[in-house]
């Protein structure tokens, strides 16, 4: 029953949401291509999707969670704290990978400990992750004691490096994409994940650990948080408690652009990742042809309120 509900989303995919995006996106770049030529020069699409790795994967992860029914606005504050965790392990001499592997169990623990007070609270995700969002920045602010963590030990897996030409930060992003797509589309807990998304009272009722099943999607959310702060550390050569601030709206937004439901049980990561695309192809724009950093946020708040709007509608209208 559950298989048959998730794989038609995908098979559906190209004929709907996914290809509304990719025309936008197509059309889009063709008129800031004439606009400004430089656009479509090799390294210009680099640095778009250097610029998107790290809002990607937070996306993912928001996708997943918001999939099942659930919201996390907790990201972006994670994502600086598990930084900040990292970089001062080794500065205090832990061996770099060791370091960074410390840094993604306690990002899995951080969202763990987000799903167990949800799952058994009951109260209402935005509320919870909102609480946990003021209890990650000030644990960051503590680690970092409000500095700017620069790492004083060599740390070469966490340098700007590139692999096959590509840098590093890229293939990490794409990466999650692609098994955050076969976890949702091709396991038994991906499709429980929609299933509880659309239906909780019928998952239950078809057997399904609800609690267990939210504790696992933020457990989820938190392992796949972890790989942001990595790139973004890539991305920066340092950390700080406020470098992840502005990522839990953008990843939002990327989200419900690309189709997710903020009602849960509808979306896909293929949309996702186009919605990811369209926002930096945007912002991406915005910065070659000069708009200032403060229209940009108004220009993204915009977006966010319109697409969140139109998921509403559609899911009125079916109702």
């Amino acid at each position: 029953m559950m298989n048959s509900s998730a794989k038609p989303k995908n098979r559906r995919f190209l004929h709907s949401q996914g290809l509304f995006l990719m025309l936008i996106i197509i059309v889009l770049s063709a008129v800031i291509a004439l606009i400004n030529p430089r656009f479509l020069s090799m390294q210009n699409i680099t640095n778009l999707f250097k610029q998107i790795s790290v809002t990607g994967i937070c996306a993912i992860a928001v996708a997943i969670i918001l999939i099942a029914g659930g919201f996390d606005l907790s990201i972006g504050s994670l994502v600086s704290l598990v930084a900040c965790v990292i970089a001062t392990l080794i500065n205090q001499g832990v061996p770099e990978l060791a370091a960074i592997a410390a840094g993604i169990l306690f990002g899995i623990l951080c969202g763990a400990a987000n799903g167990a007070i949800i799952a058994h609270s009951n109260c209402a995700p935005v509320i919870i992750t909102l609480g946990t969002m003021g209890i990650f920045k000030g644990g960051a602010l503590l680690v970092a004691r409000g500095n700017i963590i620069n790492f004083k030990m060599p740390a070469p897996l966490l340098s700007t490096t590139s692999f096959l030409g590509i840098p590093t930060i890229i293939h990490i992003f794409l990466v999650i994409v692609v098994l955050a797509f076969l976890f949702l589309y091709y396991t038994v807990m991906g499709r429980r994940l929609y299933s509880l998304g659309s239906n909780a009272e019928a998952s239950f009722l078809a057997g399904v650990n609800i609690k267990r099943m939210k504790i696992l999607t933020y457990t989820i959310g938190g392992f796949i948080v972890s790989f942001a702060a990595i790139a973004l550390l890539m991305r920066l050569g340092s950390a700080s408690a406020v470098m992840g601030d502005a990522y839990t709206l953008n990843a939002v937004a990327a989200a419900v652009i690309g189709g997710i439901s903020i009602s849960g049980g509808k979306g896909s990561i293929g949309g996702c990742f186009l919605g990811i695309l369209l926002l930096g192809i945007i912002s991406n724009a915005m910065n070659l042809l000069g708009v200032t950093a403060y229209l940009q946020e108004i220009i993204l708040g915009v977006i966010v309120v319109a697409a969140a709007v139109v998921s509403q509608l559609g899911n009125t209208k079916k109702n």
